[in-house]
């Protein structure tokens, strides 16, 4: 592992297999580790305590990390989100940051995001039905 990190911003109630196995996939193919911050929906801050929602979510993440060889840290704390994402850049080894689909959708998360990182900003669309059906898969 060459000591560098990618860190993954996601929402915490985020449907986990529209960002976080791509963001696995690029950790281990870079032979990186992954940071990963989990947001609360408003922006606002984190949950004061780890509820039963989040903890399965983290296990996840944990066992996804652990079957592919990547070394993973996640996040939780008070802090405003960009607060806390400006931290981790600053101090840490952060070699690109990478936002979850439903962060890039949200705009003033977005932007806010954009302007703070130093480190290039890697955004993920959710794929359209339309590119679904293209690929051959049916639309109920």
């Amino acid at each position: 592992m060459s000591g560098k990190e990618i860190l993954y911003v996601s929402y915490k109630d985020e449907p986990l297999e529209d960002g976080v196995s791509y963001a696995i996939y690029l950790a281990g193919a870079l032979h990186e580790g992954l940071r990963v911050v989990l947001m609360n929906r408003d922006g606002a801050g984190w949950m004061s305590s780890e509820g039963a929602g989040t903890a399965k979510v983290q296990s996840y993440i944990f066992e996804r990390c652990r079957k592919e060889g990547v070394k993973v840290t996640v996040h939780s704390g008070l802090l405003s989100t960009t607060s806390i994402v400006r931290n981790i850049i600053s101090r840490e080894k952060i070699d690109l940051v990478l936002l979850s689909p439903l962060v890039t959708h949200t705009r003033k998360v977005l932007n806010k995001l954009l302007k703070l990182s130093p480190r290039p900003v890697v955004t993920m669309a959710k794929a359209s039905i339309q590119n679904k059906t293209a690929e051959g898969g049916k639309v109920s």
